[in-house]
């Protein structure tokens, strides 16, 4: 009896080791299939897509980097299809994993631009600014801007 339970933790040990190794290929491999979602949605390909969008999240379910784009990248489409509901509905769903996603926050603000009053739309605007005013300035000069100075 002890015997199989030994076995069954090596069993269980060694699959788990051997997922291990496969995460940044796994990884690797859903982020072609975002890319490739990214081309044909800028193609106007909105069906393949979605397809590679799934497929991205099928391949790292647990992702919520590929989820948050994956919902604004849906969202841009339902309004690009003149769905602004299922926009908004969409960004809403990024910004549940990512409050200061400002891609969606942008999103949100343009849709509920459109489909309510510019009032209403400002809440969004000002979450935008207010995110870019928390950033980090870059002062370096980079060494073109060096160049032509002399």
């Amino acid at each position: 009896m002890h015997l199989k339970k030994i076995v069954f933790l090596l069993i269980l040990f060694a699959l788990c080791y051997n997922f291990g190794f496969a995460g940044p290929l796994v990884s690797d491999e859903a982020g072609n299939y975002f890319n490739e979602g990214l081309k044909a949605q800028e193609a106007g390909n909105f069906e393949t897509a979605e397809i590679n969008y799934q497929k991205t999240l099928i391949l790292a379910p647990h992702s919520l980097k590929w989820k948050k784009y994956i919902y604004n990248n849906y969202g841009v489409m339902f309004a690009q299809l003149g769905d602004p509901e299922q926009a908004e509905l969409s960004f809403n769903k990024a910004l549940a994993i990512d409050p200061q996603y400002q891609p969606a926050i942008l999103n949100l603000g343009l849709i509920t631009d459109k489909r309510k009053t510019r009032l209403e739309s400002l809440e969004y605007w000002a979450k935008v600014f207010e995110l870019d005013k928390q950033k980090p300035r870059d002062f370096t000069v980079s060494i073109e801007e060096k160049q032509t100075e002399k």
